[in-house]
């Protein structure tokens, strides 16, 4: 953890060594990783305390609306199937089978919608 004193000069920098249970690491042996410089801090749950929040939580709502159109893509490509289901064949007298057929077709996409896939 990083040193969350705002007038200390270590200001959540990382320390040279990592201190594992009272023992230090050698740089060589341990790596760091952080997702960016912090811009503010804020409390986080999973690091039990007020911590640096990071640029790359800013990338949410971007990928949150991404994930909302591709929820609407697949949205249309079923209703597309649905109006492919109830289009009319090119025969004059649709046969009893093609129109069982076609009440199946429907009906596997209407519990297709129904499961929310």
């Amino acid at each position: 953890m990083t040193s969350q004193d705002p007038n200390a000069p270590d200001f959540q920098e990382p320390k040279n060594t990592l201190n594992i249970a009272g023992q230090d690491w050698h740089p060589s042996r341990t790596m760091k990783v952080f997702n960016g410089a912090p811009i503010y801090l804020g409390y986080q749950s999973s690091a039990f305390g007020f911590t640096g929040r990071s640029v790359f939580q800013r990338a949410l709502y971007p990928l949150k609306s991404f994930l909302q159109s591709m929820v609407a893509d697949n949205m249309v490509s079923q209703k597309a199937g649905v109006l492919v289901a109830k289009t009319a064949q090119n025969t004059s007298v649709l046969s009893g089978l093609m129109a069982a057929a076609g009440m199946i077709k429907r009906e596997l996409l209407n519990q297709q919608k129904m499961m929310g896939y």
